[in-house]
């Protein structure tokens, strides 16, 4: 575990955010079937009966394919020991398989698509490869992504992204990211064409480093789209090279109650949330923790040949300074504390934080009593990040009971 994911031991626990440590205690859960490494994982899922539980002893397994196999009520496969079981190919899930649950494994890439593939959750597992979707269209799929870490990896490893949600031109989000940790490496964390929903997540130090042939890295990246529908929420970002960035054209996304420090160190740019060509998007309750003057600002701004941004809201945030260029421009702006270029009803100034200056947990971020913007917001909330009562964690799986 790395010293900066150790450091926000405070944040996740007021997030309700699991710290992915050893198995503790669960309810031991009653297998239908074990097996042992070497066997076809693929083939016991197949026939597995609706509802039943396949687990899984220690060691390493083959990668496998799932076309159209359908379960309900659903099939889960679970590690005997959290971690103990290792996949080291591509898992892939086609043509309309649903209904199945894999948690507590050692991933290395899996892909998911076709058109109505669906129902998929994959928790409490540690991935060294890249997670794909691509032309799932199904307007509900709910395909959960949680508990996980995903760290230290490469762009090579990992080309456009660890988590990549391809172009399908979806209308409504392909998947929920809960509860992750995506840290180090040089491959971009998460980069999507569709809306999604990432939330109670951590998304720290990538850098470009030591893959000087990459031409960025991002922590997550906003690529094709329409996105309405995303929602990026009670999220961490720390020290990432660039953060969340929308290049080519962003509408409608919610971005709220999140942290972002750009570290004391590393490849920085000064934006930490860089919309082009936005339409309507809404940035409210960020913390955006200002180091130095050109440091943590909010930016909307446009590329030469595309349209001018319009419609963003951005509201009751606290950040370095909020920059618009190149014709964009923004739909509401109220109720923001920046250290620099404050109008209307901003306030000038900087926060005092109960943490100091750059606090290491988030009740750190909480605004000092005395501080400006203390109740300030349009709601009549801190200005700021607000992360309210915490999040319900999930059940963390433990070791299985083997009959």
């Amino acid at each position: 575990m790395s010293a900066n994911f150790r450091r926000l031991g405070g944040f996740a626990a007021a997030l309700g955010l699991l710290a992915l440590a050893p198995f503790q205690v669960r309810a031991q859960t009653s297998c239908t079937q074990t097996l042992s490494p070497g066997a076809n994982v693929g083939s016991a899922i197949s026939s597995a009966a609706p509802g039943s539980t396949i687990c899984l002893n220690d060691g390493s397994y083959s990668s496998f394919s799932l076309n159209g196999v359908s379960k309900n009520p659903r099939v889960t496969v679970v590690a005997v020991n959290r971690r103990g079981a290792s996949f080291s190919g591509t898992l892939t899930f086609t043509g309309g398989t649903n209904g199945i649950t894999l948690d507590g494994f050692n991933f290395n890439s899996i892909t998911i698509t076709g058109s109505n593939t669906r129902e998929l959750t994959f928790r409490n597992y540690n991935q060294t490869g890249k997670f794909t979707i691509d032309g799932v269209t199904t307007a509900t799929p709910n395909i959960l992504l949680e508990n996980f870490t995903h760290n230290n990896v490469s762009a090579s490893t990992a080309p456009n992204a660890r988590i990549h949600f391809s172009y399908s031109g979806r209308s409504s989000p392909v998947a929920t990211i809960r509860n992750g940790t995506i840290d180090g490496g040089c491959a971009d964390g998460i980069q999507s064409g569709v809306p999604f929903i990432i939330e109670n997540s951590r998304l720290m130090n990538m850098q470009v480093g030591n893959c000087p042939n990459d031409p960025h890295t991002d922590a997550l990246q906003l690529y094709g789209g329409p996105f309405a529908g995303t929602i990026i929420r009670n999220n961490y970002f720390y020290r990432n090279v660039q953060v969340m960035t929308a290049y080519d054209g962003v509408d409608r996304v919610l971005i709220e109650n999140n942290i972002f420090d750009p570290g004391p160190d590393g490849e920085r740019r000064p934006c930490q949330i860089e919309l082009y060509s936005d339409d309507s998007s809404i940035i409210r309750h960020n913390t955006v923790l200002s180091r130095g003057s050109n440091l943590g600002s909010i930016c909307v701004d446009r590329k030469s040949q595309d349209d001018a941004g319009r419609g963003t809201v951005v509201v009751d945030n606290i950040a370095n300074s909020i920059v618009t260029g190149n014709g964009s421009t923004l739909g509401q702006r109220s109720s923001n504390l920046l250290r620099s270029g404050a109008s209307g009803s901003d306030i000038s100034g900087s926060p005092t934080f109960v943490g100091g200056t750059t606090p290491t947990s988030v009740d750190g971020f909480v605004l000092a009593a005395n501080s400006l913007g203390k109740n300030a917001g349009s709601d009549g909330k801190d200005i700021g990040a607000n992360p309210g009562p915490a999040a319900p964690v999930p059940n963390p799986p433990a070791n299985v009971r083997v009959e």
